[in-house]
């Protein structure tokens, strides 16, 4: 019974630790989404883009999240190829396949 009851508390602390990572990636997607409805979008320079999500992202999500240093990191990457970068990253923490529409309009057009 004891056996049972470390189990179950082990598998509720992962449920909650990839769902709280999950949420991190889901939240940047979120930017995206908020981003690709703002008025004149196309009128945005990719500075501005990059300054819109990134304010969210140190605002909205911990120093620890690894959704947050994931863009970081790919903000720094070829344009073209973000995208596929902050995939890669999402599911290799994540449990399951990970995408975002928005996100993968707009990445390249984000940043320098």
């Amino acid at each position: 019974m004891t056996k049972i009851i470390l189990l179950f508390i082990l598998l509720t602390n992962f449920s909650i630790v990839a769902n709280s990572a999950s949420n991190d990636f889901d939240i940047v997607c979120s930017f995206f989404n908020e981003l690709s409805q703002t008025p004149n979008i196309e009128k945005m320079s990719p500075e501005q883009k990059a300054d819109f999500i990134n304010t969210r992202v140190a605002s909205q999500l911990s120093e620890r999240s690894d959704a947050k240093a994931a863009w970081a990191a790919v903000l720094n990457a070829v344009p073209h190829q973000r995208y596929e970068l902050f995939i890669s990253a999402a599911e290799s923490i994540l449990p399951n396949k990970w995408e975002c529409a928005a996100m993968k309009q707009l990445a390249s057009t984000t940043g320098e």
